[in-house]
C-alpha cells in the first residue's frame, strides 16, 4: 500500500511539476523589431498600411470595445494581424509559413516556422504535450498560444479570459 500511495504522489507532482505556467515579459517578444505591443503610429511607421482593417467585435476579453480606450480595431497585414484601440495595439496572430518575411523573435531568440518542438521547449523552458501550448505574460491574465502541426510552430495567437 506505501509503494502505491508512494507512486500516486510521485505521478501527481510529475504532473504538476510539467504543467507549471511558464510567463514570460511581453516585452521580449518582438516582430522585426517592434515590440508585440506598441501603439498605431509605430505600426504603421513600421509596416506601413494593412492590407485590410476591421473590427473584431469580441464580446468579452482584454480586445473587446468594453476596455479602456474605446472601439477596436483590427489591422492584418501579410500573415499577422494587430488589434487595439487609441491606447495600443496587441499582435493578435502570427501564421508561420515559408512565405513570411516578418521576423518574429523572443530575447533575439527567431521563431519561425522551422522551429521544432524540441527547439521550442529549450528556448522557453517548457513541456509541450500536445499541439498548443499557452504561455501567460508575467503578472497579468493574457497569454500567448503557440500552435504546431507536424512537430513544428505554425501558429501564435494572443488569448485573454472573459
Amino acid at each position: 500500500m506505501k509503494k502505491l500511495t508512494l507512486a500516486f504522489f510521485i505521478a501527481i507532482f510529475t504532473t504538476l511539476a510539467f504543467s507549471q505556467a511558464r510567463t514570460v515579459y511581453y516585452k521580449d517578444f518582438r516582430v522585426d523589431g517592434l515590440c508585440f505591443r506598441t501603439n498605431k503610429q509605430d505600426l504603421l511607421k513600421k509596416f506601413g498600411k494593412p492590407i485590410k482593417v476591421f473590427k473584431p467585435n469580441y464580446e468579452c476579453g482584454f480586445l473587446s470595445d468594453s476596455q479602456p480606450g474605446g472601439t477596436h480595431y483590427s489591422m492584418q497585414y501579410s500573415y499577422i494581424t494587430f488589434t487595439g484601440n487609441t491606447l495600443n495595439y496587441q499582435l493578435e496572430e502570427v501564421l508561420f509559413n515559408p512565405k513570411m518575411k516578418h521576423k518574429i523573435t523572443y530575447k533575439n531568440l527567431l521563431l519561425s516556422y522551422k522551429t521544432t518542438i524540441k527547439e521550442f521547449e529549450r528556448m522557453f523552458a517548457v513541456k509541450v504535450t500536445e499541439n498548443k501550448i499557452s504561455i501567460f505574460y508575467k503578472n497579468s491574465d493574457d497569454a500567448l498560444v503557440f500552435s504546431f502541426a507536424g512537430g513544428l510552430l505554425s501558429k501564435i495567437t494572443y488569448w485573454s479570459p472573459c
